[in-house]
């Protein structure tokens, strides 16, 4: 991930592999990074849960906008 993982950061998901459905989903970082290295992620609708993902598939979502555009 690019930038800082730090909660409150507004985060897309890329590159996801076995939940390949939600590549492109956004979310909000909900705490600091885990013991397991993963980052808690809280999924904005309409997928609304708490997932705890690897750094690397995470982008800050302001970053994800401008390489989409």
């Amino acid at each position: 991930m690019s930038g800082d993982i730090t909660p409150g950061a507004k985060v897309m998901l890329h590159s996801l592999q076995s939940r390949d459905d939600l590549n492109g989903a956004t979310g909000v970082i909900a705490g600091p990074l885990t013991e397991s290295g993963r980052v808690p992620v809280q999924l904005d609708a309409p997928h609304n849960r708490l997932l705890g993902l690897k750094a690397e598939n995470l982008a800050l979502a302001a970053a994800a906008e401008n390489v989409a555009a």
